[in-house]
């Protein structure tokens, strides 16, 4: 494996504008500190419903992560509305150009490279803006090498157990946990929120340590393969993502790499303790996905 490289947040958000656009936060997917506000404007009867105790801790400084952990220990049975239209929501985002979205011209680097069959490609996100930029990337070229493989390893939106949602209940959802999963393909998915009763998407929790309430076994293996493919990686892209080290999933194989890493984004989080780890092995490129494109792209062809 050459080449591992993963986005967060912050690489969805750089990467381009996104339709629908929203009045709040004009033509970018959110990040996590504007969440919450897009959320119960979006879907009122359910974001939008949280008792005055629960939106206060979302509003807080403790921020999402914290609040949804309070939400998701109660267990209770508004936790699958919750988690459906999490997911519902982050479905409707398609690339407004996506021939120009960064995404498409990174995975075009990797294929004009030769790199794209020894990548692999992790998202922390739940939306499948990456994966859509990079089936654009692929049709783009008369003579396409290699293959794509992207990691969404914490769930995606696209991502559902394949089983009837008929005796599923929020206190014994675990029960599906090892039942099969299928991709809704992105003209579909409308259509398949907007049926009633339908199972959330196979998502990690939006919290600390992302657990994972359906399909668990599906999570872990996508998951190991991030850690299989980042400990064996000549080059470590980061791109867009926080270090945060109580997700030791994603960060104790990149803390565990002998490869150098390339880092893009601030100084927040854990980078103080991601910058110890590694030493010299980290190159800093900036901290905005536009800004560092052609950048990221040299550092490709040199590997």
């Amino acid at each position: 494996m050459r080449c591992a490289l993963l986005f967060g947040a912050g690489a969805s958000y750089g990467a381009g504008p996104v339709v629908p656009s929203s009045p709040r936060l004009g033509s970018r997917p959110p990040l996590g500190a504007q969440l919450f506000g897009e959320l119960e404007y979006v879907f009122p009867n359910t974001w939008g419903t949280l008792d005055a105790q629960v939106a206060s801790l979302f509003r807080s400084d403790t921020g999402f992560e914290a609040a949804m952990g309070t939400v998701y220990a109660r267990r209770g049975t508004n936790l699958l509305p919750l988690l459906r239209d999490l997911g519902h929501y982050f479905a409707r985002f398609r690339p407004e150009s996506v021939k120009d979205n960064l995404y498409t011209l990174l995975v075009s680097e990797l294929l004009t490279c030769g790199l794209a069959s020894q990548s692999v490609l992790a998202t922390l996100n739940y939306e499948i803006l990456l994966s859509l930029c990079a089936r654009e990337a692929l049709l783009d070229r008369s003579d396409p090498s290699g293959r794509v493989s992207i990691l969404p390893i914490h769930g995606a939106c696209d991502l559902v157990a394949d089983v009837s949602v008929s005796g599923i209940v929020a206190s014994n959802f675990q029960q599906i946990g090892t039942t099969p999963v299928r991709r809704i393909p992105s003209e579909e998915l409308d259509s398949w929120y907007a049926q009633a009763g339908s199972l959330p998407p196979v998502m990690c929790v939006y919290t600390e340590g992302k657990p994972a309430p359906l399909n668990h076994h599906v999570i872990e293996q996508l998951q190991q393969r991030w850690k299989v493919a980042a400990e064996a990686a000549n080059g470590i892209f980061v791109i867009g993502a926080k270090p945060w080290f109580a997700d030791a999933h994603v960060w104790q194989p990149i803390a565990n790499t002998q490869a150098q890493v390339y880092y893009v984004g601030g100084r927040d989080g854990d980078f103080d303790q991601l910058e110890s780890l590694l030493g010299t092995r980290l190159t800093v490129l900036g901290e905005r996905f536009g800004e560092t494109l052609p950048v990221i792209q040299s550092a490709l062809r040199a590997l």
